[in-house]
């Protein structure tokens, strides 16, 4: 059982014992779909009907719906996107409420939205239902904000989405290198630069057990899971170790795409 399902078990005991199950954003409303009650899911922002298939970026007129003006101009090494919802509105507030208020119950909501996602599209799905990733990464978290969190979002999320598609998940293959500053911190045209080199693959360790093996993505077709994308610069680095070790081909999911 993941670390999504348990956090939901638990929370519809806790909630049933006490009251009706309330909506886990506003804790008012009578709990729906998604854990939301209907007000809070009316502010969930949809993405546009077609983005950008590469980056899930919106398409400006005439634009190559497999590859945006921006993929175009930055060849992104992930091929394909993912993303559940935009970043403005409730899901916006959810991310940053789970994040900055330390709030794991809120990846409740967030994973289920992301697993809708993945479930509507054919981005990570054959015809048959067959999944086209072999395995499942979280992006790395920033070592300060992992110790004050106690958790990181990204490996709760792509715990949810594994157990969907029915493969591995593994949340211990990225390290951060040296103490990169936060993205957000950054102009949008500084952050692909700057986040060069500040992920690698964890190395593998002495008498590591059997279940906890090094990264070894030679041959594999990776999804890398994150909760937001903005230009996909850290997304993109994990893409480029991967393919480096010998990856097949790194696709995408996120959550949000600012």
């Amino acid at each position: 059982m993941t670390i999504i399902h348990t956090a939901r078990s638990l929370a519809g005991a806790v909630l049933d014992l006490v009251a009706p199950p309330s909506c886990l954003a506003c804790g008012a409303g009578e709990m729906g779909d998604l854990s939301l009650c209907a007000r809070c899911r009316d502010h969930i922002r949809p993405m546009p009907d077609a983005p950008c298939r590469r980056c899930a970026g919106a398409l400006g007129p005439g634009a190559d719906p497999a590859a945006c003006d921006d993929c175009a101009r930055l060849r992104p090494k992930f091929t394909r996107t993912v993303a559940a919802a935009r970043y403005a509105g409730l899901v916006g507030e959810l991310i940053r409420r789970a994040k900055y208020g330390r709030d794991p119950l809120l990846a409740v909501p967030l994973a289920d939205l992301m697993r809708r996602a993945v479930r509507a599209g054919d981005s990570l799905r054959d015809a048959d239902g067959a999944s086209l990733v072999d395995i499942v990464l979280a992006a790395p978290a920033n070592p300060r904000h992992a110790r004050e969190r106690a958790f990181h979002l990204a490996d709760l999320i792509a715990e949810s989405v594994a157990a969907d598609l029915r493969v591995r998940c593994r949340t211990d293959w990225f390290v951060r290198v040296g103490n990169p500053e936060p993205q957000a911190a950054l102009p949008r045209t500084e952050r692909r630069k700057a986040a060069r080199g500040t992920v690698a693959l964890r190395r593998a360790r002495r008498f590591e057990p059997t279940w906890k093996s090094a990264p070894a993505p030679r041959g594999l077709r990776v999804l890398v899971v994150d909760d937001v994308l903005t230009t996909g610069a850290t997304v993109n680095e994990c893409a480029r170790v991967l393919l480096a070790a010998g990856a097949a081909e790194v696709r995408v999911a996120v959550v949000s795409r600012a």
